[in-house]
């Protein structure tokens, strides 16, 4: 109960998802979605989602009255660097040529 004006005013509260919970695809939406059933039957929600280039749009994919509020904060595009691809690729030749040369090394030398 809202002691100031003595109506009985449900609670707000904001819900901030790293993906959207709607349509619910994989272990991460499933729980944001449990939490947000729990939550919108208690409160008054303001959702805030991130959205990756080219997914749909998450607003289509929520059930109607979950939410009062839904902001989609939408990513930059990212690619993987071509010069990091290189580099992790000459880090692990590089590893699998260290333990070779230990493995023969251990061979040669006794401990």
């Amino acid at each position: 109960m809202d002691k100031r004006s003595g109506s009985s005013a449900r609670a707000r509260v904001l819900f901030l998802a790293p993906e959207a919970p709607y349509p619910v695809r994989g272990g991460g939406p499933l729980r944001s979605a449990s939490l947000l059933e729990y939550l919108a039957c208690r409160f008054r929600v303001h959702a805030i989602v991130f959205r990756q280039p080219g997914d749909p749009d998450p607003a289509q994919a929520f059930p109607a009255g979950r939410i009062e509020k839904l902001d989609v904060v939408e990513l930059p595009y990212h690619s993987k660097h071509p010069l990091l691809e290189g580099t992790a690729q000459s880090a692990k030749d590089w590893g699998v040529r260290i333990c070779t040369r230990i493995a023969v090394g251990s061979r040669v030398e006794a401990y």
